[in-house]
Order: structure tokens, then sequence, then C-alpha cells
């Protein structure tokens, strides 16, 4: 699984360390903020830079 390989590549032990200092409402915040901001740029690369 994708999570295994990021272990293995010691990138769970980075995102534990990058997130450590945020409260569980702070990551809240964050996720919801990177969900809202993916959805933005997902519309806006259908809308003008998909091919017709």
């Amino acid at each position: 699984m994708v999570s295994n390989r990021l272990e293995r590549a010691g990138c769970i032990t980075r995102l534990t360390h990058l997130f450590a200092d945020y409260s569980p409402d702070e990551i809240a915040v964050l996720h919801d903020w990177f969900t809202r901001a993916s959805m933005l740029a997902a519309d806006y690369l259908e809308e003008y830079c998909r091919p017709d």
C-alpha cells in the first residue's frame, strides 16, 4: 500500500514531526483548506485547461 511505501521512505516520520505542533482542530482546518483548494484547482483545470 501507499502508506507502507511512505513509511519505508521515512515520510510518515517527517509528517508526524511536521504536524506535532498542531492541535486536532488546527489540523482539521488545514485539511478543510487543502480539500477546498484542491477542488478549486481541479475545477479551474477542468474549465480552462482541458482540451475540447
